[in-house]
């Protein structure tokens, strides 16, 4: 079995309240609360959608036993590896592969591994149209359908521009 949890989130949203008032043409502040919701939301869609992390954080990898020696950390872009345990116990003779998706090698072992690494994040301008179209997208549409119309699926076209950056974790 393998898991995966946030131990902190380091990095800040790549998109702020401001951007996302000037992107949607908002003159008042008193969504700021919500504009902030939504951010926060859409940045969490586009990181599940594309298995890596938009902001940065630190994460526990978990696998119980029986492995092969080879281990692809999820999650890139990874920026270093903070500490390889192997059946509760500190390993410091692995090495690393890969650039920004990191393979971890170790000897082959039937113990749990643990892997405490740090993610870079991700930030750059097509990241953030996305996002920002994203936050527009909830911002228009608060609710999933329309009194008196049929009820449709919101976009997902963003699913499309993000293709690009997605990483396939099994």
């Amino acid at each position: 079995m393998r898991q995966i949890q946030i131990l902190s989130t380091i990095g800040s949203e790549i998109i702020s309240v401001s951007d996302c008032k000037n992107y949607i043409r908002i003159d008042t502040s008193e969504d700021d609360t919500l504009l902030g919701f939504m951010i926060t939301s859409a940045r969490l869609q586009a990181e599940s959608y594309l298995s890596r992390d938009i902001v940065s954080k630190q994460r526990k990898y978990f696998l119980d036993n029986s492995y092969d020696g080879k281990i692809d950390v999820p999650y890139g872009p990874i920026s270093s590896i903070d500490s390889v345990t192997i059946g509760g116990v500190a390993e410091t003779g692995y090495t690393t592969y890969g650039l920004g998706d990191l393979m971890v090698e170790i000897d082959p072992t039937d113990k749990a591994v643990e892997i405490t690494f740090t993610t870079e994040g991700m930030n750059d301008g097509l990241l953030k149209q996305v996002l920002l179209q994203m936050v527009s997208t909830l911002y228009d549409n608060r609710t999933d359908y329309v009194n008196g119309t049929i009820s449709t699926e919101l976009d997902s076209s963003y699913k499309r521009i993000l293709d690009g950056y997605k990483s396939v974790w099994i």
